[in-house]
């Protein structure tokens, strides 16, 4: 391996780590949203285009170690923004929010890494042959940060290390420079600059890979959790067929033909198209159709990227521009959907976008053959769906924002809130059971053994987590009830669409805010119960449940006080972080798992909940109870350390 390559291996390892990690550290700041990954991705590929831009301003501008010298130059400079940190951001709206931290704190060190392979390959006239290079250390660092650095590297270390290689990396840029691997002039000839339907064709097909990247995340973020661990799969995914297609020799299935494609654009369209079918597909199933869809998405628009790529000169340059550019164009249209589909609940609409995009792509490659107008006939129908998709949602109520889908519905008597397909609260329509909490809260649930054992001593009362508000039902006169809500749009819900926190008999406040920032700048508040229920979601706020997060409850509780945690997960084991906070904070923890019988009066459903106190003989009374049980051993989360690989279940 040249030293080129090396560059070009290490500048992609350190973008896509620092990618991840930095995406990682903003989660606490917005709740552990999965948007903020869709939204820092949107700015990275912005950040791409602006850096192949510029690649290409100097490169038109100025021959051989004059471009590579003013470059090395902006490299040596990002140095000072060394070492990474992310500032706070003093804007009110979380995707700008967002973006505005990782833009002052990383943006000049990303630009300097994206436009190293451009950069290098430019003034090298050497074509594509730092691509495999690049790409190898993309996929490496998508390995290596959730198997090994992430488990193995506390945060702040992690930054160290990075800050170290990025010093190695300008150093090989220096070595570039002084050993006089790139030509004083350049040897491509420029040739015509490329027709306005090939930049379209190059626009599109970069495009339609990088909304499905985020379709697909946004759909593993929602049934699993927002954690790197899962933002890279798709990621490795998208890079996988990028290689595929630009190798020396392409690798492309001959079963991934028209007729394949065809079948699953019309099953794209019915699971678009039908609720019922949304709703009946299990959750793996819903990820391994998304995979699916990626992966031949990624193939079909790569190969014609691939087969439309210039051979060099200034048809490479514009080239860069022109696919970055089509990046950013489909992670932006797919992280800013919430703004275009306020009230559309549908998922599926993330996927609609991106096959469209594809759709194109194919329509300007075949533009004077007649298979044109299949490809124009399938975008149509994509646009089609995609505006039925954009009028309000069949439930009575839907709401789409940073946070994830809400969703309201009436059935049976009773009135559902859901989170994207998770259930959330739930309470009937009939005005004489109306004041009764439902679902997770029933009476006879395990948080219903809580109030009944200890709810007369109970004076102030904190809640992470609103949903519909049925915690209030269990309120009574002169009592503190204080709810830490993230999502505006769920306070707004709570009270036009449900009626608990309207009836209930507490005083009650409503905090809005990540829980743990609030509570933390609340500095007066006591509680004798705190209850903990923000993780049934698909997207779980790891940041909750850290060591970290459980001493400040601690702080935050009252002498004798309990921590009643809502633990019922899909697919994490979220007893093991908490009992290993447990552990070492010396909390007493007992858990119960509610299977409600066939005879089941109406509301109550399954659900798991830990109940901890540092009062031993709250919890030694709680396991008098049936059902109850000892927490058993667990992992530790720390805010620095914390992976969930150890805890999926499938």
């Amino acid at each position: 391996m040249t030293l080129a390559h090396a560059a070009a291996f290490l500048a992609a390892f350190l973008a896509f780590d620092l990618e991840l990690l930095l995406a990682k550290l903003l989660l606490p700041r917005f709740g552990g949203s999965a948007a903020v990954w869709t939204v820092s991705m949107t700015l990275y590929q912005a950040l791409l285009l602006a850096a192949y831009a510029a690649v290409a301003l100097l490169a038109g501008r100025a021959a051989g170690r004059r471009a590579f010298t003013a470059y090395l130059a902006w490299a040596a400079c990002a140095l000072f923004f060394l070492p990474v940190r992310i500032p706070p951001a003093p804007i009110q709206d979380p995707a700008l929010a967002v973006l505005w931290a990782l833009l002052r704190g990383s943006g000049p060190l990303f630009i300097a890494l994206f436009a190293a392979t451009p950069m290098i390959q430019s003034l090298r006239a050497g074509g594509y042959s730092l691509y495999a290079a690049s790409n190898a250390g993309a996929l490496s660092a998508l390995l290596a940060y959730p198997f090994i650095l992430e488990p193995l590297l506390p945060s702040d270390v992690h930054l160290v290390l990075w800050s170290a290689l990025y010093g190695i990396f300008v150093s090989a840029l220096f070595g570039l420079r002084f050993k006089a691997l790139i030509v004083e002039e350049r040897t491509a000839e420029e040739g015509p600059p490329p027709a306005l339907r090939a930049r379209w064709l190059w626009v599109s097909a970069s495009a339609g890979p990088c909304a499905a990247m985020l379709a697909s995340n946004n759909l593993l973020a929602h049934e699993f959790a927002a954690v790197p661990l899962l933002w890279a799969i798709p990621l490795a995914i998208y890079l996988t067929t990028l290689i595929l297609n630009f190798k020396r020799e392409p690798c492309y299935p001959p079963w991934l033909n028209s007729s394949l494609l065809g079948l699953f654009g019309a099953g794209l369209l019915l699971y678009a198209a039908a609720p019922p079918l949304r709703e009946g597909l299990s959750g793996l199933g819903k990820v391994g159709l998304s995979t699916a869809g990626l992966f031949m998405t990624g193939m079909v628009c790569h190969r014609i990227l691939a087969k439309a790529a210039p051979a060099g000169g200034a048809g490479m340059r514009s080239f860069y521009v022109h696919s970055a550019l089509g990046g950013w164009a489909g992670s932006a249209l797919i992280a800013f959907l919430p703004l275009l589909a306020r009230h559309s609940s549908a998922l599926a609409l993330d996927w609609l976008l991106a096959a469209g995009l594809c759709l194109c792509a194919m329509l300007l490659r075949d533009w004077e053959s007649p298979r044109a107008r299949w490809a124009g006939a399938g975008a149509a129908l994509c646009a089609a769906a995609a505006l039925l998709a954009l009028r309000p949602a069949a439930p009575s109520y839907a709401v789409r924002g940073f946070y994830g889908i809400l969703s309201v519905e009436d059935a049976g008597g009773l009135r559902y809130l859901y989170h994207g397909s998770t259930h959330h609260g739930m309470q009937s329509l009939d005005p004489a059971l109306s004041r009764t909490p439902m679902s997770y809260y029933h009476p006879l649930s395990p948080l219903g053994d809580v109030y009944r054992l200890f709810g007369a001593s109970l004076r102030a009362v904190g809640a992470v987590g609103l949903g519909a508000g049925a915690v209030a039902a269990y309120g009574r006169p002169g009592q503190r009830l204080d709810f830490y809500e993230l999502d505006p749009d769920v306070l707004d819900i709570a009270r036009t669409r449900f009626s608990y926190i309207r009836d209930g008999l507490a005083d009650t406040i409503v905090y809005l805010g990540d829980a743990r920032q609030v509570l933390q700048a609340r500095r007066g508040a006591v509680y004798d119960l705190l209850v903990l229920d923000a993780f049934n979601g698909g997207a779980v706020p790891v940041h909750l449940l850290t060591r970290e997060a459980f001493e400040l409850y601690a702080v935050r509780l009252s002498s004798g006080g309990v921590i009643a945690v809502h633990a019922s997960s899909r697919h994490l084991d979220l007893a093991q972080p908490i009992a290993g906070a447990a552990r070492v904070l010396g909390f007493s923890a007992a858990c119960r798992k509610l299977l409600p019988p066939d005879d089941a009066p109406v509301g109550l459903v399954p659900s798991d909940w830990i109940v901890l106190s540092r009062d031993p003989g709250k919890v030694e009374r709680l396991l008098t109870e049936p059902g109850w049980h000892r927490l058993g051993e667990g992992r530790l989360w720390t805010d620095g350390h914390a992976s969930v690989l150890p805890l999926l279940r499938f």
